[in-house]
């Protein structure tokens, strides 16, 4: 049986997959130097490219989370994007068993599945030499996919060991490869026959989206870009409401349309930070088991928080981008009184982890503990004031987090004990007798 083996051509030389593997749904995809803990850079445009609705390898093999081994680095550009593309489609095959011994791409894919022509291929075709020459002596064949007009950038001569398959979309990939019949055919547009009544239907919707594009509004949608770029939310957020008010039809969707954009910036800037709280364990104290729990994942946190040990909060940028990230934790009495126990205003660069010193909790059972963190990669003036005044007014964190996700700023704030009214009987609560006897 013959292992074909996949290699994404670079002008460094060409880059094997050695391996890829399925993760668990939800998980980001992300690509590693072969048998190590060394994540790519490039590894979040690979989820990009991997993930509906953005990517198409979820749509070509029902699969949503990889980890791809590579041999070498990649580099940021788009022509890894064919033979990853390919890798992927055949693992999804589990076809091992090819006529064909190497398979060397390079190319763009967009999201119709056509391929696009890249640059430098006769250079990256001279830095895979040694796999060229190493094909040759043992009399075996490298199969090229490019782009028609790459196609003539890899020389006459080794055409003894090249076989070029100049492609323009991936189903002609997945016939050349003969791939199982269960793999789903991804025609271009262009290739469809629409009945009359579609074509009519597209016509019109064509004509729509023209007169939209023509007299939507982009100064403004500019200026707004500029002064969420700049952090200036709150005069972002009054132009924004002042065009939704707007008696100019298309200010009122410009401003919805951006406004959307501005949810969907807070949800990344949520997403690219890793919270943990961690409980230390303290054999002298039966109430400290220990425990680790994530904050991002979950409305509240356990009632361990409320225990007389000691605490620390993990925090680690997954992103690519430099995070600000103000958080506390605070309790709050029926009295309003509010009490900090913990809190950091931090920076951290790409990839970057932070733990806080170890620290305690004191509360009594009328006071309910919250966690509040505040997110952003924007300047942070106007946050960080949005974040003193939820650290005052904890209860109020449904109308900030409406406020600050409507500015393109993450939240996570989420209420970790839950006051309970006294019980009918006399017999406190456990967690109530829990924390009466905290006097750390």
């Amino acid at each position: 049986m013959k292992k074909t083996r996949y290699w994404i051509a670079t002008t460094e030389g060409p880059a094997e997959i050695t391996a890829i593997s399925e993760e668990a749904p939800g998980l980001p995809s992300v690509l590693c130097l072969t048998d190590t803990f060394q994540a790519l850079p490039i590894s979040k445009a690979y989820d990009e490219f991997v993930r509906a609705p953005t990517g198409i390898i979820e749509k070509l093999t029902g699969k949503n989370a990889f980890r791809t081994d590579l041999s070498a680095p990649i580099s940021q550009g788009n022509s890894w994007h064919l033979g990853m593309c390919i890798g992927h489609i055949c693992w999804s095959n589990n076809s091992t068993n090819y006529k064909t011994d190497h398979i060397w791409a390079s190319g763009a894919v967009n999201p119709s599945l056509d391929v696009l022509p890249v640059t430098h291929i006769a250079e990256k075709w001279r830095a895979s030499k040694k796999l060229i020459d190493q094909a040759r002596h043992a009399d075996k064949k490298i199969d090229v996919f490019i782009h028609p007009q790459n196609a003539d950038q890899i020389p006459h001569e080794d055409k003894d060991v090249a076989i070029v398959h100049a492609i323009t979309n991936i189903q002609e990939a997945i016939d050349i490869l003969s791939l199982q019949s269960d793999v789903k055919k991804f025609p271009s547009i262009k290739n469809l026959a629409l009945p009359t009544s579609n074509l009519i239907f597209l016509t019109f919707f064509c004509l729509i989206f023209a007169l939209i594009f023509i007299f939507t509004p982009y100064g403004l949608i500019s200026s707004w870009n500029e002064l969420e770029k700049q952090g200036r939310f709150i005069e972002m957020g009054r132009s924004l409401d002042s065009a939704k008010h707007s008696e100019a039809f298309m200010d009122v969707m410009s401003a919805y349309f951006f406004t959307s954009y501005l949810h969907n910036r807070a949800q990344k800037n949520e997403n690219a930070v890793t919270i943990h709280l961690n409980q230390k364990t303290d054999g002298t104290i039966p109430a400290c088991l220990g425990g680790l729990v994530s904050v991002m994942d979950q409305s509240s946190l356990p009632d361990w928080i409320s225990g007389p040990c000691e605490y620390s909060i993990e925090l680690s940028n997954n992103s690519s981008e430099q995070i600000n990230i103000w958080f506390t934790i605070v309790s709050q009495s029926n009295d309003t009184k509010v009490t900090s126990h913990e809190r950091r205003v931090i920076t951290l660069s790409k990839n970057e982890f932070f733990s806080t010193p170890l620290f305690r909790i004191k509360t009594t059972a009328q006071e309910f503990i919250h966690f509040i963190a505040v997110i952003t990669d924007r300047p942070n003036a106007e946050p960080y004031r949005w974040f003193n005044n939820l650290s005052q007014n904890p209860q109020k964190q449904n109308s900030f987090r409406k406020l600050l996700r409507s500015r393109g700023v993450g939240l996570k704030a989420s209420k970790v004990l839950e006051h309970e009214p006294n019980p009918i009987s006399s017999k406190p609560s456990a967690t109530a007798t829990r924390a009466q006897n905290n006097s750390s």
